[in-house]
């Protein structure tokens, strides 16, 4: 009877959110559904933080220091640049590369600090930058160290390759260690770097170039050179109208950007690493609803990935911790259809956790919330309401197998408010009464149970249950008024089916048992031989409304009885009395050809 949870899975999948922040064309977006890996879960949730996935020292210092990498402060920016990486996650792996940045640092501070302007402290920066850690092949052919999909900060310190965003992080963290007011620059498929001088005047970097630094992307750039300038470096072409319309970001902004970059395509990075960054982004970036929506999704299939274990534990221990971070979404976006659809899904998931571990309150609270925001033009609408009933069922069954039903229609209570949530009441609360019932029947308390069923066949709402519930009334007055389990003498059944008279959906059925009962008393007397009690009782069961078909088996067994009682006064020589049963049946139930000739026979005794 309980119906399955079934999975809604979010059309935000993580591999079609990928954002691409590096050079990549269309073609090379992958929109296969990834491969969701099993990853044990005990050392999730177990930062002081509101974050699931698992965080080592170094990412968890990282993400409490967020405040000052928002700040402009390039140690944390770097470590932030790291675990956008995602395959560094020790603190001594950092403090390698740390090492480095901070030798450049001092080895080259002398000469920017000779340069009075910050356009030329960024020239000397980017020069420098490029001989270091892009080695000399840089200005012999800055292709030699470009690599189009490499977008992990982390690869330029162990292989010296770099695309467009890995190059951008790398010279927005350095220039911060001298004060430089630098942007990060993003176009559908490509990154630069904006140096933002004091005079208002801005300096656009292509860290990919020998020519990058101070480079002019006017129109003609656009027109005359992108084919060439793009097709080299294996990036999707860019209009004018689209530079245009470039979005200019905060340092930090750039870095949590490339936690979803080409380095965490399904094929490079793993389902936990890739789940972690995109947490992650989440976290850092609050005031992004993409952001947010990516977060969303990591618990969308986390969920689908631990319900096919059953691990609801764990489920209910990733809901706990991020709880708080949910519970501020709520009043945010909700004007936006798409996120608030994402946020009922992930809400159906909690609702879920909470029944299987017998948080019932809870979940029933979560059920109101849920359908009080879900919109009935959400593609998944009717998915979710068969959810939400399967959830309710579940509660419904859990104190069916405790015998608690008092408590269970305690908790539905609340339903009942909310017009929108009425109809799961109604089906919960019909299932509460039938299963009582039901436990009523076994116990073999009949009027008890009746009235359960009763109640449970006002709330029915389709034929179907409405007919399972009166199938099993009949089933229970069988065994009453047939079986007779309880012993009881012929009168106390007669007395409890009349209990059942008024109650229309049975009515008929109970009229026929009644009648049954008649018979089986009368039967009963017939083996003993009390004819005139076999009559009585015959009587009784033609008295009641019951069909044509039936009432001439009582007649005939009427007129048997009727012969063999007053054959019995015809053999004792009571012949009056043989007469007055045989003309009294007569005048009743019509004759027979043994009554005629029973008359005949008593006639020639007394004449």
């Amino acid at each position: 009877m309980k119906q399955i949870l079934r999975e809604v899975r979010c059309s935000f999948l993580l591999t079609t959110l990928m954002l691409f922040l590096g050079c990549l064309t269309p073609k090379t977006i992958n929109k296969q559904e990834p491969v969701i890996q099993k990853s044990d879960t005990a050392t999730f949730g177990a930062s002081t933080l509101h974050f699931w996935h698992e965080l080592t020292p170094f990412e968890e210092k990282t993400l409490k220091n967020i405040d000052q990498a928002k700040n402009g402060d390039p140690k944390t920016l770097f470590a932030l640049g790291l675990f956008a990486s995602g395959n560094v996650r020790d603190s001594s792996t950092h403090a390698k590369y740390l090492n480095q940045i901070l030798q450049f640092i001092e080895k080259i501070s002398p000469e920017i600090e000779k340069q009075q302007k910050p356009i030329e402290k960024g020239r000397v920066l980017f020069d420098s930058m490029c001989t270091t850690f892009f080695k000399r092949r840089f200005f012999d052919n800055d292709l030699k160290g470009y690599s189009f999909n490499q977008s992990q900060l982390s690869e330029i310190f162990r292989s010296a390759k770099y695309n467009c965003v890995s190059s951008s992080m790398l010279y927005i963290i350095l220039a911060r260690f001298f004060n430089l007011d630098v942007r990060g620059v993003i176009l559908p498929s490509h990154v630069f770097v904006q140096l933002n001088l004091p005079n208002g005047n801005v300096i656009e970097i292509e860290t990919t170039i020998r020519s990058g630094y101070n480079f002019v992307h006017d129109k003609a750039f656009f027109t005359t050179k992108k084919k060439k300038w793009f097709t080299d470096r294996m990036i999707s072409p860019i209009t004018y109208e689209q530079y245009k319309n470039r979005k200019i970001v905060a340092p930090w902004k750039l870095l949590v950007y490339n936690m979803n970059n080409q380095h965490t395509d399904i094929k490079r990075m793993s389902y936990t690493d890739r789940s972690r960054l995109l947490e992650a982004m989440g976290y850092i970036h609050t005031e992004d609803k993409y952001s947010q929506e990516l977060r969303l999704t990591t618990y969308n299939n986390e969920c689908i990935r631990l319900k096919k274990t059953k691990n609801y534990t764990a489920m209910l221990a990733m809901f706990t911790k991020v709880e708080p971070w949910l519970k501020s979404l709520h009043p945010r976006w909700q004007e936006d259809d798409h996120f608030r659809d994402l946020l009922v899904l992930i809400e159906q998931w909690y609702a879920n956790t909470l029944e299987k571990n017998g948080k019932n309150g809870q979940a029933i609270m979560k059920i109101i919330w849920i359908v009080e925001n879900l919109r009935e033009g959400f593609s998944s609408y009717e998915m979710i309401i068969n959810n939400l009933k399967a959830i309710v069922q579940g509660i419904v069954e859990q104190h069916d197998q405790s015998k608690d039903y008092s408590r269970a229609l305690a908790l539905m209570a609340p339903i009942k408010d909310y017009p929108k949530v009425n109809a799961l009441y109604t089906n919960s609360a019909r299932l509460i009464h039938e299963y009582y019932s039901l436990d009523l029947l076994k116990k073999q308390q009949w009027l008890l149970s009746f009235n359960q069923s009763k109640k449970a066949i006002k709330l029915a709402k389709t034929s179907s249950d409405s007919s399972r519930i009166v199938q099993n009334l009949k089933a229970m007055l069988y065994d009453l008024a047939i079986t007779n389990k309880l012993k009881l003498t012929h009168d106390s059944l007669i007395f409890l089916l009349e209990k059942f008279d008024d109650f229309e959906p049975t009515k008929d059925y109970t009229t026929l048992l009644k009648a049954d009962c008649f018979q089986a008393v009368a039967s009963d007397f017939w083996k003993l031989e009390k004819w005139g009690d076999v009559v009585i009782y015959n009587e009784k069961a033609l008295a009641l409304p019951i069909p044509d078909e039936k009432k001439a088996v009582i007649i005939e067994n009427i007129h048997g009885a009727s012969y063999n009682w007053a054959l019995g006064h015809f053999n004792k020589k009571e012949y009056a009395k043989a007469k007055e049963v045989v003309e009294g049946c007569i005048k009743k139930w019509g004759s027979t050809k043994k009554f005629d000739k029973l008359l005949k026979q008593i006639e020639i005794k007394t004449r």
